[in-house]
Order: C-alpha cells, then sequence, then structure tokens
C-alpha cells in the first residue's frame, strides 16, 4: 500500500477504501476483478483498477482515481490513465464535487469520468460516466497487462485467459 502525507492510513487511503466497499456491494455478479494501487511506468499510479468481463466476451479496464480536495489534479492524474485504460474515473467526496460540478462540461470533453462519494451514507453518485473506448497507447496496455501478470497473481490470466489480449487490445462490441 502506498504510503502518501498523510501516511498508510490517512484520510484518503480510508476514503478509497470505503468507496471500493460501496462499490463492491453495488455491483452485479458478472466476472470483475479488483487492483490497488496500480504503478505503470509513464502513468502514474490508480488508486484502483477494476477489469469487467462483458457479456459479449471482452472486457473493460476501468481505473479510479480519488482525491479529497484537489479534483483538479485528480483530473490530470485520471487523464493519464487512458493510456491503458477503457474509462478513467475521478472519485470525490460530496463536498469537492459541488466544486467541479461546475466544471463538468470539461469532463466530457476529455472523456475523464466524475463520481461522488458520501462516506456517511455510503451513496455513490455517478455524475458522468463516459463509455468504454480504445486506450490511448497500446503500448501501455500491453505493459499494464504484463504488469498485472507478473505482479497480481495472475489476475488477468484468471479471469480473461491473457494469451489472446496480449494482441487485442480494444473492447469488444
Amino acid at each position: 500500500m502506498k504510503r502518501n502525507r498523510f501516511g498508510v492510513n490517512g484520510p484518503e487511503q480510508r476514503f478509497v477504501n470505503e468507496f471500493l466497499s460501496a462499490l463492491m456491494k453495488s455491483r452485479s455478479q458478472d466476472s470483475f476483478k479488483v487492483l490497488r494501487e496500480v504503478a505503470i511506468n509513464g502513468c502514474g499510479e490508480a488508486d484502483v483498477v477494476i477489469f469487467s468481463r462483458q457479456k459479449n466476451g471482452g472486457f473493460i479496464t476501468t481505473a479510479f482515481e480519488a482525491k479529497m480536495n484537489d479534483w483538479r489534479r485528480g483530473l490530470l492524474q485520471a487523464a493519464r490513465y487512458r493510456a491503458y485504460a477503457n474509462v478513467a474515473i475521478l472519485v470525490v467526496p460530496v463536498n469537492t464535487a459541488t466544486r467541479a460540478l461546475r466544471f463538468l462540461d470539461t469532463f466530457r470533453a476529455v472523456k475523464i469520468g466524475l463520481w461522488s462519494f458520501d462516506e456517511q451514507s455510503k451513496k455513490i453518485y455517478r455524475h458522468y460516466t463516459p463509455n468504454a473506448d480504445k486506450a490511448i497507447a497500446q503500448m501501455f496496455l500491453k505493459k499494464f497487462y504484463r504488469y498485472s501478470l507478473n505482479n497480481q497473481s495472475s489476475v488477468l490470466g484468471e479471469l480473461f485467459g491473457i494469451s489472446q489480449y496480449l494482441c487485442e487490445t480494444s473492447p469488444k462490441g
């Protein structure tokens, strides 16, 4: 687990843990795997990455960045994750979302999702979720797959049969 300026169990880590718990409770029984603190050289370190198998046989990679206050910095970080993810989403507390929502057109223009999470009610508000799209850089996507195989107990191999995805790099559909 990464150490931030607040320590391992700082406010942002607690926020991410609570968000992830609420997100997992809201997901259907479709196949998915979750990775935490995913660092890809050149793309930054996503707080959470979820691989979801789709009904059509493909899969979607969704990267989440959480920020307690600085949503602008979070937007920039989430934009870097689009190099390897089909969807990138910034998650902020509800009070921070009120400021970020004034710039929802910016999120839409750069195709970065904006969600907020209420730690008291454990409710997730999905203000904008972009459609899944091809990862921007095939090189980073392949690097990410290999990272997942080497560092995350063959998560992709278990769920998707990774060999076919080292060459096929966009969602089907």
